[in-house]
């Protein structure tokens, strides 16, 4: 099963260095729980442990809905 790729642009860019610092953290935090946990268990909980920010945080690095 393949799932379907779409472009995502991001709902802002972030300005201040602390906010680029949090987007790619999360980023790269949601990369490694895909590769080391799989799909069905990416949760935001995980990914916020593994970025080191609060779930909070990640509300505001979602893509824009298509």
């Amino acid at each position: 099963m393949s799932l379907p790729t779409r472009d995502l642009e991001p709902r802002k860019t972030p300005c201040q260095a602390r906010s680029v610092f949090t987007v790619n953290a999360v980023f790269e935090a949601t990369i490694q729980v895909l590769l080391s946990d799989g799909l069905p268990r990416l949760t935001t909980t995980r990914v916020a442990d593994r970025a080191g920010v609060s779930t909070g945080a990640l509300y505001g690095t979602r893509a824009k809905p298509l």
